[in-house]
């Protein structure tokens, strides 16, 4: 295998991983499940990012890479935790996913630096635009401030 690719993945593996969502994106949105290959940050890389950005959510969406700073602007957001496990499986972004755009790079990291890779099975995450349901898969969901 690909010692970087090894290397990095291994680093999800023990550390486990975080994405950012507003509840209304569960709620609201046209589909019934997450989207395959949803994007996710390393749980440490989060937990600074977070820890830095002080509310900031601005700041937060670039450190993620999002190309529309003002995506977290309105309602509430949710950090959401989750382990590799028989569900989830994690790998190395190709560019392909869906939630790419144009400040996505090769290589792990985000544009704005944070440690990235995909969650495999995210697509099996039937939420049903429920929230208790879409809570139900994770290991932890904590409200951003």
């Amino acid at each position: 295998g690909d010692k970087f690719v090894d290397s990095h993945l291994s680093k999800f593996k023990n550390d486990g991983c975080a994405f950012v969502i507003k509840k209304s994106d569960i709620e609201n949105l046209k589909y019934n499940s997450l989207p395959p290959n949803k994007f996710v940050a390393l749980k440490s890389d989060m937990e600074k990012n977070i820890s830095d950005c002080k509310g900031n959510r601005r700041l937060l969406a670039e450190k993620l890479g999002y190309e529309n700073s003002n995506v977290f602007d309105n309602g509430e957001i949710f950090v959401v935790y989750t382990k590799e496990n028989s569900s989830f499986k994690f790998d190395i972004p190709s560019g392909n996913e869906a939630g790419v755009n144009k400040m996505w790079i090769p290589g792990g990291k985000t544009s704005g630096g944070t440690t990235e890779a995909v969650l495999v099975g995210s697509d099996k995450v039937i939420h049903n635009r429920d929230w208790n349901t879409f809570t139900s898969f994770f290991d932890n969901v904590v409200p951003i401030k």
